[in-house]
């Protein structure tokens, strides 16, 4: 109700005005004092007040021109003409304002929402500022833990490689050490006798000095491996190494009644290595087969060791025998570090034997051997003629 009050109020306005300027003012100017009178109420108030002035403003411009007694100069014959005139002027001037009002308020509402999105974005943008934040102190944090983790793996690490050497080295230097033991208390059983025996208590020492020299050879050998060393000796003929271990073995296969069949390739071509590495590996395989022989007793004992030439004229050397075997599973985990099928076994000999055919760039692998037992090959890569 106070929206169309203004424009009785504005109309009002105006034409008192006008009485005060008729008698200073010139002629018909003080009918602007009715189209500001329309201009305000349509501005402020809006449409509906706005036509309200319009027709207030044309009533009172009738009456106050054309039938009071300060507008009879004017001719008769004019008051239509002036009249419309005056109408479309005061509806010109309505829309006019009508439509600069109708823009303001859009423009202002335009401006809210921007404002209002602009606030929103600025909210969002400051809440995702703190979840960066948030996000990059967990990652520092997941950092700092990552790095702790590390190192405690490092540092296990080094613990496993120092227990794994020191396996290795156990496991290497037991059967020289045996045989150095067995050798003095040879000595020492032929001195004893009446006559002592010198020529066999010479050979019993002679053969405890080289078991002993073997031993300080296996350390040094081991030192390398686990330095990741690369031979370079050319090792003419496998098939000697292989005759080398059956000699040190010979003992073992007596105790355990196992008959070894050899098949050995008699024009194997020569390969890149360590002498001393590939020995403990043949010695490696060769102690396996006896360990899993040593519980059979319902068939025979035997063990073969071949060498041959592969498809791709590489020299391939393996050790089957007929002992306990493995089921299908074991297979896969055979050569991982402290792995073992036997009760004191350290699970260490498979992964040296792994660890040197991998130095000397070939690759050992394992399967069952039928009906009874395991084959171990290993394979190396021929000695080019250029090499």
């Amino acid at each position: 109700m106070l929206r169309f009050a203004v424009p009785f109020l504005a109309v009002a306005a105006a034409t008192a005005a006008m009485h005060l300027l008729s008698p200073a003012a010139p002629a018909h100017l003080d009918l602007l004092l009715f189209f500001a009178a329309i201009a305000i109420s349509a501005w402020y108030c809006g449409r509906g007040p706005g036509w309200l002035a319009v027709g207030l403003s044309a009533l009172a411009v009738d009456y106050l021109f054309f039938w009071s007694s300060a507008s009879r100069v004017w001719p008769q014959a004019n008051h239509a003409s002036w009249m419309i005139a005056f109408a479309l002027c005061a509806a010109l001037i309505n829309i006019i304002s009508l439509r600069r009002r109708n823009m303001e308020i859009m423009d202002r509402r335009h401006r809210d929402e921007l404002q209002a999105r602009v606030r929103i974005q600025a909210l969002e943008l400051q809440q995702r500022n703190e979840e960066l934040a948030t996000e990059i102190a967990d990652r520092v944090q997941a950092e700092t833990k990552l790095r702790d983790a590390q190192n405690e793996l490092a540092r296990a690490s080094r613990a496993m490689t120092a227990a794994e050497l020191t396996a290795s080295i156990s496991h290497e230097i037991k059967q020289p050490l045996s045989s150095v033991i067995a050798n003095g208390e040879a000595a020492l059983n032929w001195l004893k006798r009446s006559p002592p025996d010198l020529s066999k208590a010479k050979n019993s020492v002679t053969a405890g000095v080289e078991s002993a020299g073997r031993v300080s050879e296996i350390v040094d050998s081991m030192r390398l491996l686990m330095a990741g060393a690369r031979p370079f000796h050319v090792i003419d003929d496998l098939n000697e190494l292989v005759d080398e271990v059956l000699l040190i073995a010979a003992p073992d296969f007596r105790e355990h009644g196992i008959t070894v069949i050899r098949n050995l390739h008699p024009r194997l071509r020569p390969v890149m290595g360590d002498p001393i590495q590939l020995r403990q590996l043949i010695l490696n395989l060769v102690n396996n087969a006896i360990d899993a022989l040593s519980i059979v007793e319902d068939r025979t004992r035997e063990i073969s060791i071949s060498t041959e030439l592969s498809g791709f004229g590489n020299v391939r050397f393996s050790v089957a025998d007929t002992g306990s075997g493995f089921v299908e599973t074991d297979v896969s985990g055979v050569f991982k570090p402290f792995y073992s099928t036997k009760q004191d076994g350290m699970g260490i000999g498979l992964t040296i034997c792994k660890t040197i055919a991998q130095i000397h760039g070939g690759f050992i692998d394992a399967r069952p051997n039928v009906p009874h037992g395991a084959v171990f090959q290993v394979e190396f890569p021929a000695r080019k003629p250029h090499d």
